[in-house]
């Protein structure tokens, strides 16, 4: 996405297309910022203009509201990315709330590790950022079928 420009950049890949078995998102860090992400896996959905918050409550919530059209039967990975502008410098919170794993990068630096095969669980984390812009990163999935 280019700098400055509104909302996020949105990909989303279904797993069972993938040439890869995924479990975590570790697993393909040292790729996570590259073009295509993982050789021969091309997104199955894409959307350069998805301004809405990056939260759905429920899996019925993202069906309805996420770009492309999911259906709750389907084992998914995701990725958005972004700028994001901050006014003042100082100490920035970020929080995911995923079942499966997710990873929120803030300048290509893992600030917040939610990664793994698990149920729905929260986790924190902080970074210290100067006024300007920063790039941003969200990855996250979905292993199994929703229950």
């Amino acid at each position: 996405m280019a700098s400055g420009a509104p909302g996020l950049y949105f990909e989303a890949y279904l797993q069972d297309e993938a040439p890869v078995d995924f479990q975590r998102i570790r697993d393909y860090e040292n790729r996570i910022h590259e073009e295509p992400w993982i050789d021969g896996w091309t997104p199955t959905n894409t959307d350069s203009a998805f301004t809405d918050d990056v939260y759905f409550s429920d899996e019925n919530d993202f069906v309805q509201k996420a770009p492309g059209g999911f259906t709750t039967q389907e084992r998914y990975l995701m990725r958005w990315t972004g700028t994001l502008s901050v006014t003042d410098s100082g100490e920035y919170g970020f929080r995911t709330k995923s079942d499966d794993g997710s990873m929120l990068y803030i300048n290509g630096e893992a600030i917040v590790d939610n990664d793994g095969d698990h149920g729905c669980s929260e986790m924190d984390g902080f970074v210290s950022l100067t006024a300007g812009e920063s790039k941003y990163r969200l990855s996250t999935f979905l292993d199994r079928y929703f229950r």
